[in-house]
């Protein structure tokens, strides 16, 4: 992303802001920054349907989560939904995946594979539903360099930029407000996965502006 584009998605963010609020008075009371924000929730085998919590104030599965805070409100300017595969339920080195990656998912990787293939984000607002057809085959991105082995000298890692790979535009902007209903579903058609590997996730990772203090907490 280059300074205009940012410039872009932030003139964009402030439009959006005022058509959800229906005022440009707020753009006199928040603070606007550049933010992201991240989901995840636990692969299970056989399940066709997961929902992420994305308030601060419900239960956290992972220690890697940031959610929106109850006061503020979040317009996504693009998404990446993807996988992981820590060691534990508080690894924090592991790199989230684009693919399956048969050396971390091993025999389940074929199964994971159905994610991607078979998977559809559904991103709904006081039960108004925004994406309605958002496909998560546009985030699948098989590495040109790729983990061959266990991590050192003679196996490399997999090739990933954090800027581009697995990321996609939204437009028109969603806006995300603290004190409005927001859910946000991966739905599986068919029968889910087969088989998942242990401690293994599904995470949705957004990126866009951060409007702090944008509602009343009462």
């Amino acid at each position: 992303m280059t300074n205009i584009d940012a410039r872009m998605v932030f003139e964009n963010s402030k439009a959006a802001l005022v058509k959800a609020f229906g005022t440009d008075q707020i753009l006199r009371v928040v603070k606007l920054t550049q933010g992201s924000l991240r989901f995840e929730q636990a692969l299970v085998a056989g399940q066709t349907l997961y929902t992420f919590p994305v308030l601060d104030n419900q239960t956290q599965f992972s220690n890697l989560e940031d959610r929106l805070k109850l006061q503020d409100s979040f317009i996504i300017s693009s998404i990446k939904v993807c996988t992981g595969a820590p060691a534990n339920a508080t690894d924090n080195t592991f790199v989230p995946d684009t693919y399956a990656n048969p050396i971390k998912y091993g025999a389940n990787a074929v199964p994971l594979q159905a994610w991607w293939n078979a998977g559809n984000l559904q991103i709904a607002v006081n039960n108004d539903i925004i994406t309605p057809k958002w496909d998560i085959a546009r985030h699948y991105n098989a590495s040109q360099t790729q983990q061959t082995g266990a991590l050192g000298a003679g196996s490399p890692m997999d090739q990933d930029r954090g800027a581009f790979d697995g990321w996609y535009p939204v437009e028109p902007n969603i806006v995300m407000i603290g004190q409005k209903d927001t859910q946000i579903q991966v739905i599986l058609k068919g029968a889910g996965l087969a088989s998942v590997q242990a401690n293994s996730r599904g995470i949705i990772m957004v990126r866009g502006v951060l409007a702090q203090n944008s509602t009343v907490v009462s």
